[in-house]
This record gives C-alpha cells, sequence and structure tokens, in this order.
C-alpha cells in the first residue's frame, strides 16, 4: 500500500471508529448501509468496508442488473472536461481502475482510443476535447480528413472537416466491474442483501432504519441513498426537481462474418459532431464490438423522461428508423446489417450536470449520492473513495463538496411521448 493510501485509509478508519462510539459505544465499528449496488453504490461500500465499516449493501434486484444505469457491458472513460474538478476526478478514477484490477487479476478497462470527428460548423467542440485532454496530461493529435481517411476506412467522411484521436481513451467493463466489485466486497466480510429497501423511521434529526420487503427494519450509523434514476421517485419532495431520468436507446449492429473491422482492437470509440441543428451528425457515439455483441451506437439528443420501475425497455420506433439512416450515411459496411441487441437505458439528469453527494436536509445521517447524468460510470472508484471518507468524517475535497451540493435550482420540464 502505498504511503498516501495508508493515510487515507487509517483517518478514514480512525474516523469512522469515533463515529461508531458516537453511537452510543455499543459497536465497535461504525455501520453503514448503501441502498443502491450501482457503479456509485459499490464503490463506496467497498471503499467504507476498506475504511474498517460494517457494511451492508441492498439492491433491488443485484449488482449489474439490466435496469440499472450501470448495467449493460460497457461504458467510456475519458478526461476531456472542461470543469478541473471532472477532470481531476476521472484521472484519479483512471488510477484506481488500474489499481484494482492488478490486485484482483481482472481486466475492466480496455484501451481503444477515442476519435471524434467534427463538421466545419462543429469543429471547435472537437479541438476544445483535444485541448482539454491535452491539458488534463493526455496526449491528443489533430487528423486532417486525409489523415482520418486512410487511419479508419470503416467510416463515410462526407462533410468531415477534422478529427481529433486521443489514444489513453478507452471502455470499461460496465456489469462485469459492478458485479467484481460487488463479490469483492462480500468476500471481504460485506453483507450484500437482494431486496427493495425504503426509509423506516426517523428521530430528531436521524434516520433510524430502512425497511425492506422482507419487514425486516435495518438500523446503522450512516445510510447512503445510491439509488440512481430511482432517487426522485424515492424522495419526491426534496430530489423531485432536482434530478430527473431521461431515456436513451442503444443499439448494437452485427458485422458481416469474419469482418473485425469494427471489432475490439480495430475500431476505436468513436463520435460525430457538427453544428447543434445538423442531428443527424452530432447526436453519436459508439464503441467497437466487445466479447462479440456488435458494434455499440447511442443518440444522445433523446430527452423523454423515463420511469425506472415501470417504463418498458423496447426501443423506439423512431431511434431504430434513425439509426438506421446513420448507419447508411455512415458506415456502409452496416448500412443492412442486422441489430442483434438492443437496449433502453437512463441517464438521471441533474442541474447542471453536476453529480449529487449531499445530506438529506432533515437527516444528519442521511445521504445522498447520485446525479450521473451519464458520465458518472467512469468515475466510480474515485466518487466511491470520496463518498466513504466524507460520510466517515474525512472531507478533504471542499471544492468536490460545493461542487456535488444540493442545489437550489430545478431542472426545466421535459416532455413524455
Amino acid at each position: 500500500m502505498k504511503r498516501r493510501d495508508f493515510i487515507t485509509w487509517t483517518t478514514a478508519q480512525t474516523a469512522s471508529m469515533a463515529l461508531g462510539r458516537q453511537a452510543g459505544g455499543r459497536h465497535a465499528k461504525p455501520r453503514v448501509t448503501v441502498i443502491g449496488a450501482g457503479v456509485f453504490g459499490v464503490w463506496t461500500a467497498w471503499y467504507a468496508l476498506q475504511a474498517g465499516a460494517e457494511v451492508t449493501l441492498i439492491d433491488a434486484w443485484r449488482p449489474g442488473h439490466s435496469r440499472a444505469s450501470s448495467g449493460g457491458e460497457t461504458r467510456q472513460w475519458h478526461p476531456a472536461y472542461s470543469n478541473p474538478a471532472y477532470a481531476a476526478m476521472a484521472t484519479r478514477a483512471k488510477t484506481l481502475w488500474h489499481q484494482w484490477e492488478k490486485a484482483w487479476n481482472t481486466q475492466l478497462f480496455y484501451r481503444t482510443g477515442r476519435v471524434l470527428m467534427a463538421s466545419e460548423l462543429g469543429k471547435e467542440q472537437v479541438l476544445a476535447a483535444h485541448e482539454r485532454a491535452q491539458k488534463a496530461g493526455f496526449p491528443s493529435e489533430q487528423l486532417d480528413l486525409a489523415a482520418l481517411r486512410k487511419r479508419y476506412p470503416q467510416f463515410n467522411l462526407d462533410e468531415v472537416a477534422l478529427g481529433v484521436f486521443t489514444p489513453d481513451i478507452g471502455l470499461l467493463a460496465a456489469r462485469r466491474a459492478v458485479a467484481t466489485v460487488a463479490d469483492r466486497f462480500t468476500a471481504g466480510g460485506g453483507n450484500l442483501i437482494v431486496s427493495k429497501a425504503l426509509p423506516g423511521n426517523s428521530k430528531q434529526g436521524r434516520l433510524m432504519s430502512v425497511k425492506d420487503t422482507a419487514g425486516r427494519a435495518m438500523g446503522a450509523d450512516q445510510f447512503i441513498f445510491a439509488c440512481g434514476p430511482w432517487l426522485p421517485n424515492m424522495f419526491p419532495d426534496v430530489l423531485g426537481q432536482k434530478l430527473r431520468p431521461v431515456r436513451r436507446d442503444v443499439f448494437f449492429v452485427g458485422a458481416p462474418a469474419g469482418d473485425d473491422r469494427f471489432a475490439l482492437g480495430s475500431l476505436p470509440t468513436w463520435s460525430f459532431r457538427g453544428a447543434p441543428h445538423e442531428t443527424d451528425f452530432t447526436t453519436w457515439y459508439g464503441f467497437p464490438s466487445f466479447e462479440g455483441r456488435g458494434m455499440k451506437l447511442c443518440p444522445v439528443n433523446e430527452r423523454n423522461t423515463f420511469d425506472p420501475e415501470n417504463d418498458s425497455r423496447i426501443v423506439n420506433p423512431v431511434q431504430v428508423k434513425r439509426a438506421r439512416e446513420f448507419l447508411a450515411r455512415r458506415f456502409p459496411a452496416l448500412k443492412n446489417r442486422p441489430f442483434i441487441e438492443t437496449r433502453v437505458c437512463q441517464v438521471t439528469d441533474s442541474i447542471g450536470g453536476d453529480f449529487l453527494v449531499d445530506r438529506h436536509p432533515e437527516w444528519e445521517n442521511g445521504w445522498f449520492v447520485g446525479g450521473g447524468a451519464g458520465h458518472g460510470f467512469k468515475h466510480g472508484p474515485a466518487m466511491g473513495e470520496y463518498v466513504a471518507a466524507r460520510v466517515l468524517g474525512k472531507a478533504d475535497h471542499p471544492a468536490w463538496d460545493k461542487l456535488f451540493q444540493l442545489k437550489e435550482d430545478r431542472l426545466k420540464v421535459f416532455e413524455r411521448n
């Protein structure tokens, strides 16, 4: 263990032991209950366990399930944020992803590189991403149209003016990562319960328990609600105007037999960007085929509200039509290839696109962790490390504390259709 990590661990452990004594001296360790085993929840539970807490992790369906925002096979890691706080958190997360990959002897991050392509009207967005990557310490190169055509013959580059390639960007094996952390958590002595849990009784400004579907009331010293898109329904009075789940339809297209041009190792993660009105150009990004599942492509401008509990996860026919048109335009070899999988993911929009890490306004020991806003997965281990340290009494990131606080603003209303 590195000296810095040892200091962080021992300080958090000392703080957590103090919290346990303050709770009445009945527990040698502080009791922490995390509700929600998505990427934020499992990493928070893991780091709280490492800090010496007695941790219970509760999820309604189990870690990595298909309804979760952390479900699905892949998510992207990149450092190209305009806000230096998120760039720093992404960079810290990458270090931690690699640290735990090595410790657990399992691969979760795959270096693919990323190419961003832009029309003349949209090139400022791509050049800004190029500059942000370099500022964060990651090499990035500009590619003219001739270089793009030579390097990526898979793309139809009509109307493309330039591209930017960042080699150290990659994808994360999302479902596998969440399941792996959960397995390590239970192997290390954590308690995993598969059940739906809701807030129970409160007293004198403290939450006393959560109650699950089996009728069990479970107490703890600290409760962390990391419930992703379920948070605004669970706490409508507090979060109903602060967070909003919206849908994102995801497609996996099958390449011709024996054609590896669209697979991991041949294709980077990619994005086409243009002016805001060029919706068919700007709103698609994708991943190489990972573990034979087909090249992944996603529209990013869908903003219909979504109920994660009750809405169907069948893709929208309008988006199917758009995906077909996009493939015909940008990937000629995949024009008539079948969709072999589809998914409906949800993105939890938040005010300013910021994460939420803050106390419930009425409970000193009740915490919200969420608002992934479509970019949260990559930050998972850094977020878990931060939340566990904060909840256990070590707040050493005042800039993050302020950025992630429960904001006074409200989200604008989106239409359902």
